[in-house]
């Protein structure tokens, strides 16, 4: 079935805010992120427990942007909207470069980030579940 132009628009707007946290988490603004969450959100990383709600998130991307200079690159493989939920299926290159001095670490991963949509009209990531390409 051919995505008319409403679809289009959404999913434009999804991966505009998909973008805006890729920005967000290089500038290390904090609040732009949290601005960017549900408040229910859930961050699902390899090999890592999961971290539940905005709070525990805020707290993991302070930790993680405190030890780290972030570099990220996305591209969407699927993006589907379906009423006020969406997703996005998109491939992952992380830079992490540590603060503290050494070679950054980089990573090619899998993303599923499920966005809903806020009472205002904006998309709000949810959920992201991430999954590690083997090195």
């Amino acid at each position: 079935m051919p995505i008319g132009q409403d679809q289009r628009s959404e999913i434009a707007r999804i991966l505009a805010a998909r973008d805006a946290w890729i920005v967000a988490v290089k500038a290390k603004n904090i609040d732009q992120l949290m601005s960017l969450i549900t408040d229910d959100i859930v961050m699902m990383h390899p090999g890592r427990p999961s971290v539940v709600g905005r709070a525990a998130n805020r707290v993991d991307l302070e930790a993680a942007l405190a030890r780290f200079d972030v570099d990220q690159e996305a591209v969407s493989d699927e993006t589907i909207v379906v009423g006020d939920w969406a997703f996005d299926r998109s491939r992952v290159v992380t830079r992490l470069t540590p603060i503290s001095g050494g070679e950054p670490i980089v990573s090619h991963s899998k993303a599923l980030t499920i966005l809903r949509r806020s009472q205002d009209g904006s998309w709000q990531i949810a959920r992201v579940i991430g999954n590690a390409d083997p090195p």
